[in-house]
């Protein structure tokens, strides 16, 4: 890829750069998390209908969904498919991203961890907004590796189990 950013790159790094600020004006450190990954969740949802139409009043295995998420959902939202996806075959996803964009566009202006981290807190809301549109209820979690780098884990009850 290459390192020029293209103009809505920019602008779209910038936009999440000032929903933060915006939140965390306004609110406690808490709540401004809880309206960031809200946000997420929301999108997310818009989204999954519009890219999936049918495809969520099917019922779908919890691989079939991420398979979506990781191809057409990843494809829309950052221009690219996900690097890697590994599973257990029993809820547990692990997405790896080398080149995670929308932390490409950003660790230049930010280079404090936590900043990066909560810009994370969007995403992860747009995930579980994507799952909840297939009427998948999931435990996600980002880690920060190294910068633009980060992993995703995305835990959905497995048949048979109760917890997330």
């Amino acid at each position: 890829m290459s390192t020029l950013k293209t103009e809505y790159e920019v602008l779209f790094g910038l936009l999440y750069a000032e929903i933060i600020q915006v939140f965390e004006s306004s609110n406690s450190k808490e709540q401004s998390k809880l309206k960031i990954e809200k946000l997420g969740f929301w999108v997310g949802c818009v989204v999954a209908h519009r890219i999936s139409k049918n495809l969520t009043s099917l019922k779908l295995s919890s691989l079939e969904v991420m398979k979506i998420l990781c191809k057409d959902f990843w494809l829309r939202l950052f221009n690219k498919q996900v690097d890697n996806l590994r599973t257990n075959h029993r809820g547990i996803f692990i997405i790896h991203e080398s080149q995670f964009r929308p932390l490409l566009l950003l660790h230049d202006f930010f280079k404090d961890p936590d900043r990066l981290t909560e810009l994370l807190l969007l995403h992860t809301g747009l995930i579980k907004g994507f799952l909840h549109a297939f009427n998948l209820e999931a435990a996600v979690s980002t880690e920060l590796t190294n910068a633009p780098a980060c992993i995703i884990q995305v835990k959905i009850p497995y048949e048979g189990s109760t917890s997330v």
